[in-house]
């Protein structure tokens, strides 16, 4: 601490453990790769492939700008925390779908 210098220290492992380059660990990583694709494969589909949960989206509705009585507004509508995707939204007024005036964006 008295010199303000870092020393490095390698952890007691590291000295049996060397780059990737050495040993096969390219060769090893791919037959790894491989047997794993597999795997998940024949997991899938001895349970079945179970159905993913869905979760309900959390939403926000709230207006563009402050609202002023008399002055027309635009609506927006904020949704999070779904699974899975992609969901369908869309806007109703008095129970009746609403198609003029409304825009989708991600």
């Amino acid at each position: 601490l008295d010199k303000k210098e870092v020393v490095q220290r390698l952890p007691e492992f590291a000295e049996e453990w060397g780059p990737p380059e050495t040993a096969g660990f390219v060769a090893q990583t791919q037959v790894n790769w491989e047997a794993c694709k597999h795997n998940v494969v024949a997991f899938a589909k001895g349970e079945g492939t179970p159905k993913e949960k869905k979760v309900a989206p959390h939403t926000m509705i709230y207006p563009n700008y402050d609202l002023v009585l008399g002055q027309p507004n635009t609506l927006i509508c904020f949704a999070k925390g779904f699974h899975p995707m992609p969901i369908t939204m869309s806007w109703a007024k008095n129970g009746q779908p609403v198609t003029e005036g409304v825009s989708r964006s991600q």
